[in-house]
């Protein structure tokens, strides 16, 4: 095996965790979209999108720790990323998820940077796509979401009959 050749891309690899594959190395073809329940037990499917790089003088140090790019993938960051996201989920409320979407994505970031270093890869970047959300919540936050414009139209709407009266006031002061 040690004479066995491996190629490794030196250049920055996209990851999908999503239905999308990228055609220029294929090393993503079995990573599905993450999916993960929250705390009250939304399931989310999470599409992700993970940038890597090997430098090219640690590239054989890489190898040698994983074996090949596609165990690389895998089992390291395959595992990586997809802990991360389950356990991060499970521990908070599925509004404070959608809600700090980007503080989660900076901490999924910082922790699989954290777990490449390990093996010599660097992380570019970490970038959560799309989440679909479950219907049930997508309703109530829609009804939510109406309810709290509804309150701003009628609060507009109040101030402006008080500003009416108070004009109607002065108009009659005035007569």
């Amino acid at each position: 095996r040690c004479y066995e050749a491996e190629i490794v891309p030196t250049y920055i690899l996209t990851l999908n965790w999503a239905e999308a594959v990228s055609e220029a190395h294929r090393l993503d073809a079995n990573l599905m979209p993450i999916i993960a329940k929250s705390r009250e037990g939304f399931v989310f499917k999470i599409d992700l999108q993970v940038q890597i790089h090997i430098p090219d003088t640690l590239a054989p140090r890489v190898i040698s720790i994983v074996g090949t790019m596609k165990n690389l993938v895998s089992e390291v960051l395959q595992a990586a990323v997809g802990n991360h996201f389950r356990d991060k989920l499970q521990s908070m409320p599925a509004i404070r998820f959608i809600e700090t979407r980007q503080q989660v994505q900076q901490e999924a970031f910082e922790h699989i940077r954290n777990r490449l270093e390990e093996y010599q890869v660097e992380t570019k970047g970490v970038y959560i796509q799309d989440v679909v959300l479950p219907e049930a919540l997508v309703k109530v936050l829609t009804e939510r979401e109406i309810a709290n414009q509804e309150i701003q139209t009628y609060q507009r709407q109040e101030e402006a009959e008080e500003q009416r009266i108070a004009m109607e006031q002065a108009k009659g002061t005035a007569d």
